[in-house]
């Protein structure tokens, strides 16, 4: 296997407060790598740190083979995220988005109606993201992440605010990206969720990582 992720002693600090505390764990090619905790763990900073939106303090973090503070823009291209600052224009439908998202990256976007079908939003693509309901808006920010094609993807709890027949959709479309190599890595509060679609689950409280294992393993051992 091939890591194509990775940190290595990783520590961040907000002014007096340690956010992340030695952080180290591996993430390979084609894995789906899950990253469990309470809200206020350091999920999301992990993530920020992961794509260059925040930088360590100490610490190695490498991307794609390479430090990433060495990360080019060629690297970025084979990246998607969807985070909690994942922005949607609210005057613009959810097509028009992704037909925006799709040219700012550089694609046909000629696989928006087969996205637009799988969310179940074909029908309301023509709808103004002002008008979406919240799990309206997290199924076009997730499309909006996919729209090129990403080799990897990350994904801050993205099955948040959907009901249960959204949710159902979007972990098939994951285990079907996954299945055909797209390298997922997802925080998520949900045991349950991390279960259904990780090989393996680093568990993070406090801002270091107390656990890492496949997830049959981690209930076994703590139940």
């Amino acid at each position: 296997m091939t890591t194509l992720l990775s940190t290595d002693d990783v520590s961040l600090s907000f002014k007096d407060k340690r956010v992340l505390d030695h952080l180290s764990f591996e993430v390979e090619r084609g894995e789906c790598f899950g990253f469990l905790g309470p809200s206020g763990a350091g999920k999301t900073t992990t993530i920020k740190l992961l794509t260059r939106q925040l930088v360590k303090d100490t610490g190695r973090i490498t991307l794609f083979g390479r430090p990433i503070e060495h990360a080019t823009n060629a690297d970025y291209e084979r990246i998607g995220i969807l985070s909690d600052t994942s922005a949607l224009y609210e005057r613009m439908s959810i097509e028009e988005n992704l037909r925006f998202y799709a040219k700012i990256r550089g694609v046909t976007g000629n696989n928006i109606p087969t996205l637009l079908e799988r969310m179940n939003l074909a029908d309301d693509r023509k709808t103004l993201i002002k008008n979406c309901s919240k799990g309206m808006r997290q199924r076009a920010a997730l499309m909006a992440a996919l729209v090129h094609g990403p080799e990897l993807l990350f994904l801050d709890e993205p099955t948040s605010g959907l009901d249960p027949a959204a949710r159902a959709e979007v972990h098939k479309m994951l285990r079907e990206l996954n299945d055909a190599g797209t390298t997922v890595f997802l925080t998520t509060h949900d045991m349950a969720e991390a279960e259904a679609l990780c090989a393996r689950v680093g568990i993070l409280d406090n801002g270091s990582l107390v656990a890492c294992d496949a997830p049959i393993q981690l209930m076994l051992r703590y139940a």
